[in-house]
């Protein structure tokens, strides 16, 4: 425990919008919310609310949380606008409050039991994901549900193992994934699929940051990327089944503008199992290549394989 702060209502910038946890720190560890274009903390009196402040202030600290649900609940009014609902400052706030809030949200929705609240905009903005069938949209019993159902098998639901940011890989759970090292800079995953942990691969030139294989085409492309394995003995295959004596990586790609863009890139290990660093992050073993599936780096697109040999440096 970290010691307490205050909630008061007197001016702070309009970060608060962007989320409760951009308030301003005094040297006191006060932080101070106040009025968006009107006062929205209403209260009984202007005397300040006290909250001990915890080292995970996600989640331990409920209470502000369930303020702010309250300051939602008188702010929205009589109004019908699901945009006017949703873009009101408190639950922008709770928005604000980054994924770790998404099990007091999933809480909260169990708790209104036959009678959900809006949660579904906020839960899909902080998970990247949507349960909900197109038949259900509209029936809040069933949407709500559907993201009950859906928490079961989530990261959220299962502890996360590493500290990347979990609504962008949101399959990656303690139950599929461990960590294997520590997060690095040195190197990412471009370069720990070939075997290289010294160096940062990518082939866009940047001020000589980015390594690249010498004769392979400087571009974000599926083809450079596979020219680039193949100067390490890569070729095409069919899938990411293991085959004994062959090692194999996926890449990863995302659609922009109709292109598949690369994004990520994993490397088979003898146990079946699928190497990944995950940029800055730490190195991880996820069980499958679907496993590191997610809004950061898109969908498993190809694979590639060679004669297995022991990871190396690329000199």
């Amino acid at each position: 425990m970290m010691g307490s702060f205050l909630i008061t209502q007197s001016e702070v910038p309009p970060c608060v919008v962007q989320g409760a946890y951009e308030w301003l720190f005094g040297e006191e560890q006060q932080v101070q919310i106040s009025q968006i274009g009107t006062d929205w903390i209403q209260g009984p009196s202007s005397t300040p609310q006290q909250y001990e402040l915890f080292e995970d202030p996600w989640v331990e600290n409920s209470p502000i949380f369930k303020d702010l649900v309250s300051l939602w609940r008188a702010e929205r009014g009589v109004s019908s606008s699901t945009t006017d609902i949703v873009l009101s400052p408190s639950y922008q706030s709770i928005i604000g409050m980054g994924p770790k809030v998404v099990p007091l949200i999933l809480a909260q929705m169990e708790s209104e039991g036959d009678d959900p609240d809006q949660w579904f905009w906020a839960l899909q903005v902080l998970t990247r994901a949507n349960p909900v069938v197109e038949e259900d949209e509209g029936n809040f019993k069933a949407m709500a549900a559907s993201w009950i159902d859906w928490e079961e098998g989530a990261t959220f639901g299962n502890s996360m193992p590493g500290t990347w940011p979990p609504h962008e890989l949101p399959l990656l759970n303690n139950t599929n994934c461990y960590e294997t090292s520590p997060r690095r800079n040195a190197y990412n995953c471009i370069a720990w699929a070939a075997g290289d942990d010294r160096r940062w691969w990518w082939p866009i030139r940047l001020a000589g940051v980015n390594y690249w294989p010498k004769g392979v085409p400087r571009e974000a492309t599926i083809d450079a990327f596979i020219a680039a394995y193949a100067t390490l003995g890569y070729s095409r295959c069919a899938d990411g089944a293991l085959e004994p004596g062959i090692e194999k990586v996926v890449l990863y790609a995302r659609a922009v503008g109709g292109v598949l863009v690369p994004t990520h890139a994993a490397r088979q290990l003898e146990s079946g199992e699928w190497t990944s660093k995950l940029g800055q992050y730490e190195d991880v073993n996820h069980s499958t290549a679907d496993a590191a599936s997610g809004t950061a780096y898109g969908n498993p697109v190809l694979y590639l394989a060679r004669t297995r040999q022991q990871p190396q440096a690329v000199q």
